[in-house]
């Protein structure tokens, strides 16, 4: 059920005074000084029902010989303590808190621990974060196509977290949302193109010295044989040339 703008308020045992045959020790005066009171002037050694000691409103009272002096007037109400930490951490839960009835003049609570203390709670309901759910994996969907059209490629399918779909940060436990694997087993072979190996050493020069034309040179070459292209299907050719001259470095003819 949603919390938004509810709240439940319980009042719990609320015990304001002792029952009225209660033994009490009566006094005929109850001084109340700031921070407590005393009780003087005993009416009587022995104790009195409560319900006679208290004809007087002005009279003070005991529970015990040596218990807290009480006033026969209504005690105060003290003010209600913070609210107490939610029951849950996480969705609907309760949280409490209460006050406590104390002497006039005095401070409320400050009872003594006598039988008949008055207490009130209330209860209300809170609500933490929502808990987290899981969701579940939606199924497969079809492979996608190869990624090549020649070869060797992939191909991949997905899925998604959505069946249903996870809430307040849950997951959707272990496993993939991708897969992909190996495909191209009925495709053509790709054509290669080929590509050159190294250069071979420079030949001798054409002429050992400079005449009066141009100068003697010297060559040297390279094969496309690294790889060389295929030939079914035909693969492209090396670019670029095979062969390179360059002048020799010769003194001039005498």
């Amino acid at each position: 059920m949603a919390l938004a703008g509810m709240e439940l308020l319980l009042l719990c045992a609320a015990l304001a005074t002792p029952a009225a045959a209660t033994p009490s020790w009566c006094f005929a005066r109850l001084e109340e000084p700031d921070g407590g009171g005393a009780c003087s002037e005993p009416l009587l050694e022995e104790p009195l029902p409560l319900a006679d000691c208290c004809l007087n409103p002005a009279h003070g009272f005991r529970l015990r010989p040596r218990g807290l002096c009480r006033p026969c007037r209504p005690e105060q109400w003290g003010p209600w303590s913070p609210w107490g930490p939610c029951s849950v951490t996480c969705g609907e839960g309760t949280q409490l808190r209460g006050r406590a009835q104390g002497p006039p003049g005095g401070h409320p609570g400050d009872t003594g621990g006598d039988p008949g203390d008055g207490r009130e709670w209330q209860l209300r309901a809170c609500e933490n974060q929502c808990c987290p759910e899981p969701g579940a994996w939606s199924d497969w969907s079809p492979w996608s196509a190869c990624s090549v059209t020649c070869g060797a490629g992939l191909e991949g399918r997905g899925r998604s977290c959505s069946d249903p779909a996870p809430r307040c940060g849950g997951g959707c436990g272990g496993g993939p949302a991708r897969e992909s694997r190996e495909c191209g087993g009925g495709n053509p072979p790709c054509p290669v193109g080929g590509a050159w190996g190294p250069w071979g050493p420079w030949g001798g020069c054409s002429a050992t010295c400079r005449g009066g034309g141009p100068g003697p040179t010297r060559s040297r070459s390279r094969r496309c044989d690294s790889p060389p292209p295929s030939r079914d299907p035909p693969g492209p050719p090396c670019q670029g040339r095979g062969e390179e001259t360059q002048e020799c470095p010769s003194p001039p003819c005498p």
